[in-house]
């Protein structure tokens, strides 16, 4: 963090700290014009936000009692706030990824089968579901996943006992 903070001037430092913002899951290692920061200040702003659970002034005053300049701080602050649900969601899927894969997204499909090489006419319903996983190496996968008439009303069933 303390490189982070000693930029100069002030706009190469906002465009570092944009640049760590959006990109704050996604990559090991942040390329700037001046500057190669390393995964280990996305980190520590990741285990900010988690350890303040987002909350601005507890990440203010952590960040001004570490001795960083205050121009600085309510930059960064701000530009956390702006996303903080965002950033929030994110670094909530990067952990939950820890143990595991992660849904991210999903989609689905009604498709409609009128024939294969076997069989000529054949009209056969199947819902396609499309997943968009994260692992715990922040690696993206899809996933697909056909479901006839049957498969799904199990599905089905299966969710509404969930609740």
């Amino acid at each position: 963090m303390d490189k982070l903070f000693k930029i100069e001037p002030f706009h190469k430092f906002s465009q570092v700290c944009d640049t760590i913002l959006d990109n704050l899951i996604q990559q090991d290692t942040l390329q700037t014009s001046h500057d190669v920061l390393s995964e280990a200040t996305g980190k520590q702003i990741r285990e900010l936000l988690w350890s303040t659970h987002g909350d601005v002034l507890l990440i203010s005053n952590n960040l001004l009692s570490m001795g960083f300049e205050e121009k600085k701080v309510n930059y960064l602050v701000g530009e956390i706030e702006k996303k903080k649900s965002e950033l929030l969601y994110l670094i909530l899927l990067h952990y939950k990824s820890q143990h595991g894969a992660t849904v991210v997204a999903f989609d689905w499909a009604l498709k409609l089968v009128f024939g294969t090489s076997d069989l000529k006419t054949l009209r056969y319903p199947i819902l396609q579901l499309a997943f968009k996983t994260i692992n715990n190496s922040d690696k993206h996968e899809e996933k697909l996943c056909d479901l006839n008439k049957n498969m799904l009303a199990k599905l089905i069933s299966t969710l509404e006992n969930i609740v």
